[in-house]
This record gives structure tokens, sequence and C-alpha cells, in this order.
């Protein structure tokens, strides 16, 4: 089990989603990465559930940025925990 999770919310960030992945993925560590949808419209989802490194995609029922991290925090069981967004990189 991975030290650090990080908790990604997307909403409508697929066109600079897998840069953000793929950002992660070069750190050369082992990460749990959560890719929270925020209810988005367009391929982000889609593309998180394509990326080697996201651990699980996870969809938010209640909107907004705070509902989305705290959705991803009750489905880590790291001790460490990193909040970044969709078009982190």
């Amino acid at each position: 089990m991975p030290d650090v999770a990080v908790i990604i919310p997307i909403h409508n960030a697929g066109h600079t989603l897998e840069e953000t992945l793929d950002s992660l993925r070069a750190q050369g560590v082992e990460l749990e990465v959560f890719v929270v949808d925020d209810r988005s419209s367009d391929d982000g989802p889609a593309k998180a559930r394509r990326h080697p490194s996201v651990t699980t995609v996870l969809t938010s029922k209640t909107p907004g940025i705070s509902a989305a991290r705290n959705l991803g925090v009750q489905a880590s069981s790291a001790p460490f925990l990193l909040f970044l967004v969709g078009d982190d990189l």
C-alpha cells in the first residue's frame, strides 16, 4: 500500500488531465491516485479510467470541489494525502 494518496477532483478537465497524470507517473514513486469526477460533461473520466497511474475513478454525487475531495479522502487508506486538480502540471 502506498504511503501517499493523490486526490484529483475534476470537472471538465479532460484537455489537461492526461498531462497531469503523466507528470505524477514520471515522479517514479508509488502513489495511490484517486480521480474524483465532479459531474463532468467531457471525456475526463474516461481518460482517467484508461490511464495506468490511476488507482480508482470515483463519481461525486454532491457538486463542488470540497465534496469531491472528501470522497477521495474517504476512499483512501494512505497516511498522507496530496490534493491536486485536473490541470496541475
